[in-house]
Order: structure tokens, then C-alpha cells, then sequence
């Protein structure tokens, strides 16, 4: 990542997160704005869904009876999916964390939530929190998402991380109903997933909608980048599909069969076979 190590202080007026343009936010990353803050491509992290608990199903129906949604309700309700996403991992959050610019980062503000490991304290993930989206078109409700606020929040956090020698970070942005996950590396590499929301209700409000809550606890889940056994075993099987790795010749399936599994690795057969 082009971090700008010669711009100081003094030598560049700092921005709030809420403040940060386009220009800086990607000259300071060592983006393209339409290459990569502005790609019109979709990161598709494998997720796994995890299932509610009754308080936390408990919890949806109380956001359910309400007749009307006010700010502090909005704050309550990615609270309470953070609080579910986080139980019996190494990980906490803090509430409005106040953050400095500092040498290699111009960037400043309050991040509404900052996930942290509570063990090694690192890697942390910027939760923002952007205004309520009222679009109806996933295109339109992109561009409500202010892309400049949680890639801003990414650089501080990639820059206060260099010490644990980490080269990537991921933050999640959300009103609460929508969310989606962005990458930051140092290598000037950037990714960002769509938005998961509610698609059947016009409001898309996600309190209604089981699956979709599913899906958000695992994304938030892995924004940790912690995966556990099973995950890691979709993830090298995924992995294997999409690479289409060959077999060797060793372990290959019998010739008559060959061809119909040239492509698939040793570890998919004995998975299935």
C-alpha cells in the first residue's frame, strides 16, 4: 500500500473519517477510485451462517413491535448483532472510539463500534455506521454508502496495526439493516463485498427477514479473520474448486473415471468416497 510515510502533521491538513474526499482517501491507500473504490466487482467471502440464539431471536421481535425506528434504535440494533457475532470468541468491542491521526495516517474521528481481540489486542475491525438507507435499487443504496468513511477508518487501523506486523484489515459498514464488508491491505489491494440486506421488503428491514440475520452474524463472524475447523475445511475445498487444481498421479482415480475427476483434488474424494 502506498502509505505515505513522508506526509507528517504538520505538511497535510488532517480530515475526519466523515470528512475524507475521494482524492485523499485514495492517493493516501494507493487506490484508483474507479479501479478499486469504484469497481463495479464483488468480493464474495465464504461465509457460514450461524444460527440465533433465543435472546437474540427475542431481541428481533422487540425491534419488530416498534412503530417507529429513531437513531438510538439503529445504534441498539448493530449492537445487538455484534454482541451475538462475538459470543464465545476472543473478541470485544469498544463504543465510540475516539481515533488521532498520526504520522502515516490523516485520517481522525470516532468509529461508532471497534471490534478488538481482547488477547492480543490485534487485528481490529472499524464497524461505521452510516446514515439510514432509503433507496430502494442496490445500485442506489451504494451510493448512500459513503465508500471514503470506513476505507478512511481502515487506513488509520492498517497504520496503528504496523507494529504487529499486520497487512490487511477488514471494516464493516452499516445502518444497521444493511451491511457489507470492505478489505484494506498494504500491498495496495482492495475488496469490498455487496450489500446484505432484506430484498423482499421494500424497507428492507432486517429484523423480519431469519436468513438474512444468519448470513450478517456470519459475516460479521468472519470479519475476525479467526476461522474455525469447519471453516477452514470449506475454505481449502472452495479453494481446490475454484483454483481447479489437478490431481497427481498418485491417489487418481482409476482411468475409466478419470476424466470426470481430473479436476478434483484428493482431499474432495476421500470427502466424499
Amino acid at each position: 500500500m502506498k502509505i505515505c510515510f513522508y506526509f507528517t502533521k504538520q505538511t497535510l491538513c488532517n480530515r475526519s473519517f466523515a470528512q475524507a474526499d475521494v482524492p485523499l482517501v485514495a492517493y493516501q491507500a494507493g487506490l484508483s477510485f474507479n479501479m478499486d473504490l469504484n469497481s463495479p466487482f464483488r468480493w464474495t467471502p465464504k461465509i457460514q451462517k450461524i444460527e440465533q440464539t433465543p435472546e437474540f431471536l427475542k431481541k428481533m421481535k422487540y425491534f419488530q413491535r416498534l412503530t417507529l425506528m429513531e437513531d438510538h434504535h439503529y445504534s441498539e440494533l448493530i449492537d445487538t448483532f455484534l454482541f451475538e457475532a462475538l459470543k464465545n470468541t476472543e473478541f470485544d468491542y469498544y463504543y465510540d472510539y475516539k481515533c488521532e491521526s498520526n504520522t502515516y495516517c490523516p485520517f481522525y474521528g470516532d468509529i461508532p463500534f471497534l471490534i478488538y481481540n481482547k488477547v492480543k489486542k490485534y487485528p481490529i475491525i472499524p464497524v461505521m455506521r452510516t446514515k439510514p438507507i432509503n433507496a430502494f435499487t442496490l445500485v442506489a443504496k451504494e451510493r448512500e454508502m459513503l465508500i471514503t468513511e470506513p476505507v478512511a477508518a481502515g487506513l488509520w487501523a492498517l497504520t496503528n496495526s504496523q507494529v504487529q506486523n499486520i497487512d490487511k484489515v477488514r471494516m464493516l459498514q452499516t445502518d444497521g439493516n444493511h451491511w457489507r464488508m470492505l478489505e484494506l491491505c498494504k500491498n495496495e489491494r482492495f475488496k469490498k463485498t455487496g450489500i446484505y440486506c432484506q430484498e423482499n421488503d421494500s424497507y428492507s428491514k432486517i429484523y423480519y427477514d431469519y436468513q438474512v440475520q444468519q448470513v450478517i452474524l456470519g459475516l460479521i463472524r468472519y470479519s475476525l479473520n479467526e476461522m474455525n475447523e469447519k471453516e477452514q475445511a470449506l475454505n481449502l475445498i472452495y479453494d481446490f474448486v475454484d483454483e481447479r487444481r489437478y490431481l497427481t498421479h498418485e491417489g487418481a482415480p482409476p482411468k475409466a473415471t478419470a476424466k470426470f475427476w481430473k479436476f478434483v483434488p484428493q482431499s474432495i474424494k476421500n470427502f466424499f468416497f
